[in-house]
């Protein structure tokens, strides 16, 4: 996520860059780049699952997802599925937020239907 946020405020940042001559304009861009990526790598992240979607076949799919929050696990979630031919809408009653607070297993699926 981390990453994706870098990226995005870098490309940014190079439009800033390439429309102002001003040096104070871009080191303060630059400064704001900066401090929106470290303030999205401060967010704390949880384990969210999903197994109430419909798959290829009738036999239950499972999804996993870290997130910081129910609405970015289901874009996640979303545009996972898009991507697998799988578009479809998810609601926040489908997604299960996993405590990563203690040592714990879940069973996604296990085929019976």
């Amino acid at each position: 996520m981390l990453d994706h946020k870098i990226r995005e405020l870098v490309s940014e940042l190079t439009a800033v860059a390439t429309s102002h001559k001003n040096c104070q304009s871009l080191r303060q861009a630059l400064s704001r780049v900066v401090s929106e990526a470290l303030a999205e790598e401060d967010k704390p992240l949880a384990l969210f699952t999903c197994t109430d979607f419909t798959a290829h076949y009738p036999v239950g799919g499972a999804i996993i997802t870290i997130a910081s929050t129910y609405g970015q696990a289901l874009a996640n979630i979303e545009r996972v599925l898009k991507a697998d031919g799988l578009e479809q809408h998810i609601e926040a009653n489908q997604v299960k937020r996993l405590s990563v607070k203690r040592i714990s297993t879940r069973l996604l699926a296990n085929g019976d239907y």
